[in-house]
C-alpha cells in the first residue's frame, strides 16, 4: 500500500496517493469515511453554525443526564464541539466541561 497525504481547507480535502490525486467537498470526504469505516463517527454538521433549536436540544439532553458523546453522535457535533456548547452555556464550568469530554473520550477509545 502506497503512502498518500490529505490536504484540508475549511470546505475542501484533497488526497494524493502515488502520483493520483482526489478532491471533495468537506462532506462527501465525510460520507465516503461513513462508507470505508462505518465503526467511526460521521459529524454531518462539524464546522456549522449552532442553531438555536440545537443548543435548546443540548440544554435538554444535558439536563436528563446525557453524556456529551452522544448528544454530539445525535446532533451530528463532535464531543470536543458539544463540550464547548456546554461551558459557554454556563451549564459546566471551562474546565468541568473539558474535563468531561476528555474523560468520555477515553472511556471510549
Amino acid at each position: 500500500m502506497s503512502a498518500f497525504v490529505v490536504w484540508r481547507s475549511a470546505d475542501r480535502i484533497r488526497i494524493e496517493a502515488g502520483g493520483s490525486a482526489i478532491e471533495l467537498s468537506s462532506e462527501d470526504a465525510c460520507l465516503l469515511a461513513s462508507v470505508i469505516a462505518p465503526e467511526l463517527p460521521y459529524y454531518r454538521r462539524a464546522n456549522k453554525r449552532w442553531t438555536e433549536e440545537e443548543i435548546a436540544e443540548v440544554k435538554r439532553l444535558y439536563a436528563q443526564g446525557e453524556r456529551l458523546r452522544e448528544i454530539g453522535l445525535r446532533l451530528g457535533r463532535p464531543l470536543t464541539a458539544v463540550a464547548e456548547v456546554v461551558r459557554k452555556l454556563g451549564i459546566a464550568s471551562r474546565n468541568q466541561g473539558v474535563s468531561i469530554a476528555n474523560r468520555e473520550r477515553r472511556a471510549a477509545s
